[in-house]
């Protein structure tokens, strides 16, 4: 029963909770959600913003650190289960069929929940603090979610941002649907 520290950088207001805390902690003054820092991460003084500005960053850079990860471990499992089913099809047929269909369902549940590829969609630390935005520009996933709210028009909508494409809006809707639990 490990109590680790939760930020909110915007207040640079640390609490401490349980690192199992279940549901969201909510920064005191502000009201927006904290990110746990971990155990035996220290937490700077209110009034040192730079302290305040690397943490955030580093934080960032973490978190998408371990999401790239978690992306390459699926697919170097979905290599190895290709490459074992081309295995086992290449071998005499001898109780193999089991196997082979287990696995055939393993790749396919695997391929139908892995990330697409968002390729107008991209990630910086350093620009717009991490957030995903559209094809590098200063336009993130979340504006382009909140214009299509305050537009349901699409005629409005690109008068109001001329840059944004018909792809851009379908990999913004499908980022920000596959991100919802995150």
């Amino acid at each position: 029963m490990a109590n680790a520290p939760w930020a909110c950088f915007g207040c640079r207001l640390a609490v401490r909770r349980a690192t199992y805390y279940v549901g969201d902690v909510l920064c005191p003054e502000c009201g927006e959600r904290c990110v746990c820092l971990g155990v035996g991460v220290p937490v700077p003084p209110k009034r040192d913003a730079r302290a305040w500005r690397v943490l955030c960053e580093r934080m960032q850079r973490e978190r998408l650190e371990e999401e790239d990860a978690r992306h390459r471990r699926a697919l170097r499992r979905c290599h190895w289960l290709e490459k074992e089913i081309a295995r086992l099809q290449a071998i005499p047929a001898s109780g193999r069929r089991v196997e082979l269909r287990q696995l055939q369902g393993q790749l396919n549940y695997r391929q139908g929940t892995r990330d697409t590829v968002f390729d107008r969609i991209s990630r910086d630390v350093k620009r717009m603090r991490g957030q995903a935005c559209i094809r590098n520009l200063r336009l993130t996933v979340r504006r382009v979610i909140e214009a299509l709210v305050l537009y349901p028009d699409r005629s409005r909508l690109r008068r109001e941002y001329p840059e944004l494409e018909n792809d851009d809006i379908r990999q913004a809707v499908a980022y920000a649907a596959r991100n919802l639990d995150a």
